[in-house]
């Protein structure tokens, strides 16, 4: 509950998921959820929205792919502590190659 509120997710949580709150439906929401605007999903189709609207995209899309399929694959359920902190960095890594190409491409 604390993780939703200090993101301002807990009203849209409760709202969505009508359950109580459990580490798995928190994570799917936070990581899965396609309207919340902190949710990881959701950030990754809004860069897609915008990348694919700019000139010479089409390497930084293909790394944006990347990380969403990393993030697709993700399964909160099976995300006990040692390995989610394992998926938190390694999607923090893919998340800095994305950054290094837009960097690239655009600065």
């Amino acid at each position: 509950m604390s993780v939703l509120k200090s993101l301002t997710g807990y009203q849209m949580y409760r709202r969505q998921m009508r359950l109580r709150i459990k580490r798995e439906d928190v994570l799917r929401f936070l990581l899965h959820d396609d309207k919340f605007p902190r949710a990881v999903k959701h950030t990754l189709l809004q860069v897609k929205n915008f990348l694919t609207n700019l000139p010479n995209s089409e390497e930084v899309l293909q790394e944006l792919n990347v990380v969403q399929h990393q993030l697709y694959e993700a399964k909160p359920e099976t995300l006990k502590q040692d390995k989610l902190h394992e998926f938190i960095d390694e999607l923090q890594k893919s998340l800095k190659s994305l950054h290094n190409k837009m960097s690239e491409a655009y600065f």
